[in-house]
């Protein structure tokens, strides 16, 4: 009764109105016994940004995405990726990455690629069976800018900031906390 009031609403009539209610017991046990659904589509998740399949295609049409799983709903108009890019292409689509980044104080140079890392894996979730890599920024001194590189990975792939969490010092909370995610 609890999943079924998460994902749907139940109203009956009551004086002409329509009244919210809890599903019936027959309902429940209905949808409890049923082992199959042939008609739903699975929704593995959500996609705000086009994004790239197991074969390498890039899903840019909003929708379900029957290959994936996925739901395309983007947030804000994209430019059309190209089908078949070239080595000068992901030069220049690096390059423009790296503008993002460019004045945060990271140290050597290369470590920019770091949030590029997290933004392209984010974009390219829909391909990879299994986990991802979890992307952690670490400084010597507070204001170098961490949260602010991991808002501006976040607006390249969604278009807002990242949500914050406080880190646990205790073993069983940080355990817990990367569970859920």
């Amino acid at each position: 009764c609890e999943r079924l009031t998460r994902v749907a609403l139940f109203v009956r009539m009551h004086k002409g109105k329509e009244i919210l209610c809890v599903p019936t017991g027959p309902v429940v046990s209905g949808l409890f016994c049923r082992k199959e659904w042939p008609h739903l589509l699975p929704i593995i998740g959500v996609a705000e940004t086009p994004f790239v399949r197991p074969d390498g295609t890039i899903c840019q049409e909003p929708g379900y995405d029957e290959q994936t799983g996925y739901i395309y709903a983007p947030t804000c108009a994209f430019p059309p990726v190209s089908e078949t890019p070239t080595q000068a292409d992901a030069v220049e689509a690096y390059r423009q990455l790296e503008e993002v980044f460019v004045d945060f104080p990271f140290a050597p140079r290369q470590h920019r690629s770091v949030p590029i890392a997290a933004a392209l894996t984010i974009v390219g979730r829909p391909a990879i069976a299994g986990s991802i890599p979890i992307i952690l920024y670490n400084a010597n001194t507070a204001g170098t800018g961490k949260s602010l590189a991991t808002d501006a990975v976040a607006v390249l792939v969604s278009g807002r900031p990242m949500p914050r969490m406080n880190y646990s010092p205790h073993p069983d909370e940080q355990e817990k906390m990367l569970g859920g995610y």
